[in-house]
């Protein structure tokens, strides 16, 4: 009974993901970065009071700051979720490089090149990546479902997977 509760709830994580995966990810970055903003601006507050408090009470200078911290916050978080990600493709490209070639400088040029490609599309590849993981967790659910875990629930994963990859993606990048 629990499992088929929990099958229901992959199912769902796993399809707003593949449509909504993009949005869903921009938001929490905007929601982290605002609380680290905001807790930036409560430490900050006591310390820019003295510089303003013939004007304004403490309070009100608490106030101010929690809310320019927290603006300011969630809009760099964005930005710095998509360095995040470019930065973690560019140095696992360039770690398999220097795995294979074993040459530094080729693969310190490789994460260069990468890291400069992945700053132009770095939003496709999140939308892509989000859909591909909605599609994965729909297919372990439909893999799961299946009597056997032969062959055929594998196809089954694939399919799952593949479509909702395909269909997700396509509707996350026409949202932009």
């Amino acid at each position: 009974m629990y499992e088929y509760i929990g099958y229901i709830i992959f199912l769902l994580l796993g399809l707003a993901l593949a449509f909504f995966g993009k949005r869903i990810m921009e938001t929490l970055a905007f929601v982290i970065g605002a609380i680290i903003g905001a807790a930036v601006g409560l430490w900050l507050a006591p310390r820019l009071f003295e510089y303003v408090d013939q004007y304004i009470s403490l309070e009100i200078c608490i106030i101010i700051a929690v809310i320019i911290g927290a603006l300011i916050g969630g809009y760099l978080g964005k930005s710095l979720m998509y360095g995040m990600i470019s930065f973690f493709v560019a140095i696992t490209i360039a770690g398999v490089i220097l795995m294979l070639t074993n040459d530094g400088l080729i693969a310190l040029i490789t994460f260069f090149v990468v890291l400069v490609i992945m700053w132009f599309i770095v939003e496709k590849f999140l939308a892509v990546m989000t859909a591909f993981l909605g599609g994965c967790m729909v297919g372990a659910v439909v893999m799961f479902l299946t009597v056997d875990f032969g062959i055929t629930s594998f196809i089954l994963f694939i399919v799952a997977a593949a479509i909702l990859t395909i269909f997700g993606a396509r509707y996350q990048l026409q949202q932009e």
